[in-house]
């Protein structure tokens, strides 16, 4: 079974107008959700460091960094994007592979989509396929098969998914598009160590898939031969990563439904195994009206794989201190949700890591694996949260599917709010409604180069 080539043909033959009119949608409501991500994350401090990097070893290029003023070669404005896109925690998630994929695709194609003057159909086109190949060679890994061996998702299926989008960009026939998966393979990567010790190398993960991503794309373009059997070969990467491959997840059709369509987005800036728990305790406090002082213990219901991501160690779960720390304590989330009724970027700021509300409630905060959650995932991301107040009183809720998923959706009129709300620091005023109707019909859009100007001549 020559699974490889199998996704190659897949990518090659994929085109905008044979796709289903809400597949089609969704591409451009992924675009709004990445775009926003990306512009906003221009001004966190990691992806500037990457930045300066970028332009002091690539120098001048032809392509824009998104969100910027500058213009580098495609490879480094998508390693630049690809970090400011993932440096929020309020990306896209490939549930069944527990991937960003838009994080890195979107970073990746930018440049090119410049560079190559496509259309806003072969754009959407190219994201539809990388989305494919990026969870369904997540799926056969499974997340926690890769977590195990301690690979990050989205840097391992992104690098991938980003070769090929980025090769069906730029046009090459389905031989060369099947060695750059092959390069892929020499080059991805991605340790969860960097979360480990709750560091910002997860957000430069990212950026390096996409920026691979063109690399490897170029390479084979440029005729450089690879591995025709990169993922399932005797030493490929599904034994390589994998203790138990899943095969049986990528035999059947393609496009059944299209995989970005079980995508979801994020409606609070963390990691995605604490949204659930959060969203539960969104649910009780708002409607008994619980305040910080009310509550004596408050008890979440986790999946096994996400509590040494989000959970442990408790000490330092419970004692953050910057603001990666935050978006990876679930016990931060919740009591920021007792708090403030809400988890966005304003409330992952270091300033209430020393709050002593903060501090009183994340101490309250116990959290249990419920291997009934487990039994449904990754298909199903669900938790339950539990709240025991002072007067003696118990309530409870579980979600069983978090706010962004497919189940439980952003409308598009709340897409359109996250994306106005996220650039508003960094966009001059009324250039979001521009660029949002430019995204909503971008199959209109002959040459890409008309949105970029659009962009670069919105920044502040």
């Amino acid at each position: 079974m020559n699974v490889t080539r199998r996704l190659v043909d897949f990518a090659k033959d994929l085109s905008y107008d044979a796709l289903p009119k809400e597949v089609q949608d969704r591409a451009k409501y992924f675009f709004l959700d990445e775009l926003c991500l990306i512009l906003r994350g221009q001004q966190v401090r990691s992806t500037q460091i990457i930045l300066d990097f970028a332009k002091k070893v690539g120098g001048r290029g032809d392509a824009p960094a998104t969100g910027t003023h500058e213009w580098l070669p495609a490879q480094y404005a998508a390693l630049v994007n690809g970090a400011s896109a993932h440096s929020l925690e309020l990306d896209d998630v490939g549930d069944e592979a527990s991937a960003h994929p838009g994080t890195v695709l979107f970073p990746a194609l930018l440049p090119i989509s410049f560079e190559c003057q496509s259309s806003g159909k072969e754009f959407l086109a190219s994201i539809v396929a990388g989305y494919e190949v990026v969870i369904k060679i997540g799926k056969v890994l499974t997340p926690a098969g890769m977590y195990r061996k301690g690979f990050h998702p989205t840097t391992l299926c992104g690098n991938f998914g980003a070769a090929i989008a980025v090769a069906k960009l730029i046009g090459l026939d389905a031989n060369k598009m099947h060695y750059a998966i092959g390069i892929a393979g020499s080059t991805t990567g991605g340790n969860m160590q960097c979360l480990t010790e709750v560091t910002p190398a997860k957000r430069f993960q990212a950026g390096w898939a996409a920026h691979n991503g063109v690399l490897c794309a170029r390479l084979a373009e440029a005729g450089f031969e690879a591995p025709l059997q990169i993922l399932e070969g005797r030493d490929g990467i599904f034994h390589a990563y994998s203790d138990d491959p899943q095969y049986s997840r990528i035999t059947g059709a393609f496009a059944d439904p299209y995989e970005i369509m079980r995508t979801s987005v994020k409606a609070h800036a963390c990691c995605g195994y604490s949204l659930m728990a959060m969203d539960a305790v969104l649910e009780i406090v708002k409607k008994r009206d619980l305040r910080p002082a009310d509550i004596r213990k408050i008890t979440i219901g986790l999946l096994k794989t996400g509590i040494p991501i989000v959970a442990e160690p408790i000490e330092e779960k419970i004692h953050p201190k910057t603001q990666v720390d935050t978006q990876f304590s679930v016990q931060y989330g919740v009591a920021m949700c007792v708090l403030q009724r809400k988890a966005l970027l304003d409330e992952h700021d270091v300033k209430y890591c020393s709050d002593p509300e903060m501090i009183d409630l994340m101490a309250k905060v116990e959290c249990v694996n419920d291997p009934k959650l487990d039994a449904r995932y990754p298909k199903q991301w669900s938790s339950w949260a539990k709240i025991e107040t002072n007067s003696g009183e118990t309530f409870s809720a579980e979600v069983p599917y978090r706010k962004g998923s497919p189940e439980n959706p952003l409308s598009l009129d709340e897409m359109i709010e996250k994306f106005t709300s996220l650039a508003a620091p960094v966009l001059k005023p009324d250039a979001s409604a521009k660029i949002i109707g430019e995204i909503l019909s971008l199959e209109k859009m002959q040459d890409m180069r008309d949105l970029h100007r659009l962009l670069e001549n919105a920044l502040i």
